[in-house]
């Protein structure tokens, strides 16, 4: 079994981390229920794709990409304490998107996917100057946003470089390493986030 399989299945199956922490203060912190939703459909759209539907993929994560520009859009409007526009902004972007499916037609979204890393790293950015400027949290690794934020942050800037490089890299024997790496990261921040929930209140 190859380096690549093995990263491959470790992020696939990653998401089940998150999922062994959910408990009830999870579930009824909003930020949070936004974070499990998410990682559902992450769940759900990998395990289509690897084990029911594999010529369909293109279509399919196009479709979760739409439902995680919606969630995080949605994420980072409630934890920003000034409420920048995010509903706008994901709306555009939604849009955006949409637009990029449409002319990709059956190929891969190489284009979308990028637009949509570089806009989640600066949404990232905007809540850690959030953060800064209002002084909110003082101890901020305790804050189960923080943690989602970084996992945001983290996959969305390892994954950009596969998208940015799709085209080199579909064909190439390391096949979406980045991505994966990213990804596995993500699930390990949501996990800490989901569990930094448990004891809320």
């Amino acid at each position: 079994m190859s380096l690549d399989v093995i990263i491959r299945s470790v992020s696939t199956y990653s998401p089940l981390l998150i999922f062994a922490m959910v408990n009830r203060h999870s579930l009824a912190n909003s930020n949070s229920l936004l974070i499990i939703i998410l990682s559902l459909c992450s769940f759900a759209a990998d395990m289509l794709t690897r084990h029911f539907f594999p010529y369909q993929s293109t279509f399919i994560f196009s479709g979760y990409a739409l439902i995680e520009i919606g969630l995080i859009g949605r994420f980072f409007h409630l934890t920003t304490k000034k409420k920048y526009p995010f509903l706008v902004y994901t709306a555009i972007l939604l849009l955006l998107y949409g637009t990029t499916i449409y002319f990709s037609g059956s190929e891969y979204n190489s284009i979308g996917d990028t637009l949509e890393s570089i806009i989640m790293i600066l949404w990232s950015m905007i809540y850690f100057y959030d953060i800064y400027y209002y002084e909110r949290d003082l101890f901020i690794e305790h804050s189960g946003n923080f943690w989602f934020v970084v996992g945001i942050l983290a996959y969305f800037s390892g994954a950009l470089f596969s998208f940015l490089l799709s085209k080199e890299i579909l064909n190439g024997p390391m096949v979406w390493t980045f991505h994966n790496l990213a990804n596995i990261l993500k699930n390990l921040c949501f996990t800490i986030g989901v569990w930094k929930c448990r004891t809320a209140v």
